[in-house]
């Protein structure tokens, strides 16, 4: 399992986690720059919570994700809906609608939409399969 991030400290607070649970099966990975330095068809799930209204360009980040997924992989998004006074000043929420079609560009489509969290979408995408020629 990897824990990706781009600030150190976040890493270092994982790290420190892991070790106090006694997980020994998470590995800390610092992004620099654009590049995802992860193995290629390496992951079976990207799982990420209130993470994306963070990344500049979702989009191209997405397309590099893809990279990293097996073929059958699945990327779950939890993501703030626009609500809550905060989160409308500081831009923290993306609609739904805004990352389906965000992901639907980046190649990936709709698995599964769920509907159980009263703030935030929550929805599962996998990778767009080119059609037969």
């Amino acid at each position: 399992m990897y824990a990706v991030d781009t600030n150190p400290n976040m890493l270092n607070f994982v790290k420190q986690s892991v070790r106090e649970k006694g997980l020994d099966n998470v590995v800390p990975v610092l992004v620099e720059g654009d590049a995802l330095p992860l193995p290629e068809n390496s992951l079976n799930l990207v799982f990420m919570r209130n993470v994306c209204h963070h990344v500049p360009h979702r989009v191209t980040y997405f397309q590099q994700v893809k990279h990293v997924l097996r073929p059958d992989g699945t990327v779950a998004l939890i993501e703030y809906r626009r609500s809550g006074l905060f989160r409308r000043l500081f831009g923290h929420y993306i609609p739904p609608e805004t990352l389906r079609t965000e992901m639907k560009d980046a190649g990936y489509h709709i698995r599964e939409s769920f509907d159980f969290l009263p703030d935030q979408s929550f929805t599962l995408f996998t990778v767009q399969t080119k059609p037969p020629t």
